[in-house]
């Protein structure tokens, strides 16, 4: 205790003893009993000043599980109206997003079997889906805002929606900020909120959030298995209106059809969807019963005169069937600038293509391939952005907000381990003194 001790107490104690003549030994003894109390009036101050940090983080903390509390409550309310809602005559008025009028050909199949998603319904599949579990997404820059998505439980989805769960994101997804926001850079005529984002397989929703509350960019996506698209409407509508209407949702697969397929989910990876065959990740991955799909050109979908969109970029991630998509789209192909797409051998060979075949494609359509990298193709219209220093400034500065948010989070790890650090300490004194 006295090492411990701070050094000025001991030479104060010890100088003011020898001043006086006292022995050495009382002196040491004197100057030992002085550096305790210095200590223990030092500790008093730090137990103090910090049980008070405590309390004032303590209360910020249930403050914000409070609010989160109240987000989740508000989005399962809204997935309950918005499940088997009675439609209306206000419908079409209500989920109208005027920046996407005459912009398609096609938002329905002939004998109604699909149709562009409302805005405001859950889709529910013909067997009854299942329940969400919710969990927060974190990526959202915007601190006052923590929109909630519903996802799979773990053991039926240990990969994205265990992530999610687990972190609140999925990897493959916040690369594609810092993409969108490089060709902004290096084209800024371009206003943010006219652009459009196109995801191709677009899962439960967990890169249309990224883009969604990262960008203002609006969204094209398409996504064909029932189960998904009741996590991913159910996901949407929890959020406010004039998010929603920044989407458009394709329910169908892309590839170059019109034509009707089977689809096939793995039990534990709902990731793993495949249209027409049954692909495992490994030999003894359980399979769920093969749901019907429709699957479009995404060609067809768009008006013909409709050219003067510009798409800064694609995701694409559809299990190997990415050259029938690519296929299937060769005039939209011309207004996008650079495509991130997945290239898995194993999906790729078994849908009769290859990732040669699939790089031929997206060069063929004008792109350079910039990076291949953990089974994903990036690829560049006119080659790689020549960054500057500043490059990407808004998604640095959107960066350094989740920063802050995650420092903070942080912080309140760190009380919650010191007020547990200090109440085993007062334990340990109360245990000392009763005996």
């Amino acid at each position: 205790e006295k090492r411990k001790a701070p050094r000025h107490t001991s030479q104060l104690a010890s100088g003011q003893i020898m001043k006086e003549g006292g022995a050495p030994g009382v002196t040491r003894n004197i100057a030992t009993e002085a550096a305790l109390k210095a200590r223990a009036q030092h500790q008093r101050r730090y137990v103090q000043t910090h049980r008070v940090s405590a309390v004032n983080y303590t209360a910020m903390a249930a403050a914000r599980l409070a609010q989160a509390e109240s987000f989740r409550k508000a989005a399962v309310e809204a997935v309950a109206a918005a499940t088997n809602r009675v439609p209306t005559p206000q419908d079409a008025t209500d989920g109208a997003s005027p920046f996407f009028d005459n912009l398609f050909a096609k938002t329905q199949h002939p004998e109604g079997k699909w149709k562009l998603w409302n805005r405001l319904d859950v889709l529910v599949p013909p067997n009854g889906g299942t329940n969400c579990t919710w969990a927060t997404f974190r990526d959202a820059y915007n601190l006052n805002q923590r929109p909630y998505m519903c996802v799979y439980p773990k053991e039926d989805d240990n990969f994205v929606s265990g992530s999610i769960i687990s972190s609140g994101s999925w990897g493959e997804c916040p690369p594609l900020t810092k993409l969108f926001y490089q060709w902004m850079k290096q084209n800024p005529h371009q206003k943010e909120e006219d652009m459009i984002f196109l995801d191709v397989g677009a899962n439960i929703g967990t890169c249309v959030m990224q883009m969604l509350y990262t960008t203002k960019v609006k969204l094209i996506i398409f996504e064909p298995h029932p189960l998904n698209l009741q996590k991913l409407t159910s996901t949407l509508v929890a959020q406010p209106m004039e998010v929603r209407k920044r989407v458009a949702l394709f329910p169908v697969g892309a590839g170059q059809g019109p034509v009707e397929s089977p689809i096939y989910m793995a039990s534990n990876n709902r990731g793993n969807s495949v249209v027409g065959k049954v692909i495992k990740d490994t030999e003894s991955q359980p399979f769920e019963e093969a749901a019907t799909v429709y699957v479009e050109a995404i060609d067809d979908l768009f008006a013909a005169d409709a050219d003067a969109f510009t798409v800064p970029l694609m995701k694409m991630d559809i299990q190997g069937y990415e050259c029938f998509a690519m296929d299937g789209m060769q005039r939209v192909l011309q207004q996008i600038n650079v495509i991130k797409t997945e290239a898995t051998a194993l999906w790729l060979d078994a849908q009769g293509c290859s990732e040669q075949g699939l790089k031929d494609r997206i060069t063929n359509a004008g792109f350079s391939i910039t990076s291949i990298f953990n089974g994903e193709i990036v690829g560049h219209r006119g080659g790689a952005p020549r960054l500057t220093q500043s490059a990407g400034n808004a998604f640095k500065g959107q960066q350094a907000a989740l920063i802050k948010r995650r420092h903070e989070e942080a912080v309140l790890k760190e009380v919650r381990l010191e007020q547990e650090r200090l109440l085993r300490l007062m334990i340990k004194n109360t245990t000392a003194s009763s005996t």
